[in-house]
């Protein structure tokens, strides 16, 4: 894919990685981006598909919400600590191959300190973060892009496609060429 692979809580900030999806899209083309529910092929085993992304995305963007630490399982237990937790794995790879992950803080989020992350994923802490408000989504987006572009080729513009040959063109008739406009004949009691 090589790209950029958004990493997000769907009970804490799906709205934010949505939205971040199109603007992000716009810039590098769609097929740079992965977003789990808008990329994942139907009928394919989605943890492969997952796992390809994130061994083949140039940078990571982690989408952290207030409640991003704190979200529980159906257990009460925190997701973060479950070694299987999509999103600590996701994080983890990326961590490990040492590519750019951007923490990125939505919703008035505050960084997660490195107490509060498992020791799998505690280097997040160090990474630089970014914020991103309701108030100013699209200013943030902009800036956000700018600082990922140098990990990240803009994708190929499309091009028109270009008919093999033209059709002959058939020449319009100019104003002088026009027939008079149509008038019925008059009736022979009007003719003078």
């Amino acid at each position: 894919m090589s790209g950029i692979f958004i990493c997000y809580r769907r009970e804490d900030s799906i709205a934010y990685a949505g939205r971040l999806f199109d603007q992000l899209a716009d810039r590098f083309g769609e097929e740079r981006i992965f977003l789990d529910i808008d990329t994942m092929k139907v009928g394919l085993d989605f943890v492969e598909q997952i796992e390809k992304a994130v061994q083949s995305c140039d940078v990571m963007i982690a989408v952290i919400g207030k409640t991003w630490v704190k979200i529980q399982d159906e257990e009460g237990l925190r997701r973060l600590d479950n070694p299987e937790d999509f999103v600590r794995v996701e994080i983890q790879a990326a961590l490990e191959r040492d590519i750019p992950v951007v923490p990125l803080l939505v919703g008035g989020a505050g960084m997660p300190k490195a107490s509060e992350l498992p020791d799998a994923i505690a280097k997040l802490g160090r990474r630089h973060a970014m914020k991103m408000s309701d108030e100013r989504f699209r200013a943030d987006a902009t800036r956000l892009i700018e600082k990922i572009s140098k990990y990240v080729t803009k994708a190929e513009p499309e091009r028109p496609l270009k008919p093999k040959s033209l059709p002959p063109q058939i020449p319009l008739p100019t104003e002088l060429e026009l027939p008079p406009p149509y008038s019925p004949p008059l009736p022979p009691w009007e003719i003078t």
